[in-house]
């Protein structure tokens, strides 16, 4: 650490006490700046952390939905090629029309 001389002529190597107070202080409040700093960058990482767990539980929950959804899609789809269901849609569909006609 340098320090600076009391007055324009004085040696390099002499300091008032004064000096020393001002450094003192100077040094102490870049401190607590920087304290203040690492607090707030620390808030900040302990925020995205939480959100990041917070969109990881969001993503499975949607990934269940999407696997729920293509069993019921693939069950419609099995449903639809059944005898049963076409059987009964080659029955139900002249009714239909004749429905749709009355109106």
């Amino acid at each position: 650490m340098t320090s600076r001389p009391s007055t324009p002529g004085a040696a390099p190597g002499e300091t008032s006490e004064g000096d020393l107070t001002e450094t003192l202080t100077d040094l102490t409040t870049q401190i607590a700046e920087l304290k203040l700093e690492l607090w707030s960058a620390r808030d900040a990482a302990v925020g995205a952390v939480a959100q990041a767990g917070a969109l990881r539980a969001r993503n499975a929950e949607l990934e269940a939905v999407i696997h729920q959804l293509r069993v019921e899609i693939d069950r419609l789809a099995h449903v639809e090629q059944s005898i049963t269901f076409r059987l009964g849609n080659t029955v139900v569909k002249p009714l239909k029309a004749a429905r749709r006609l009355a109106r």
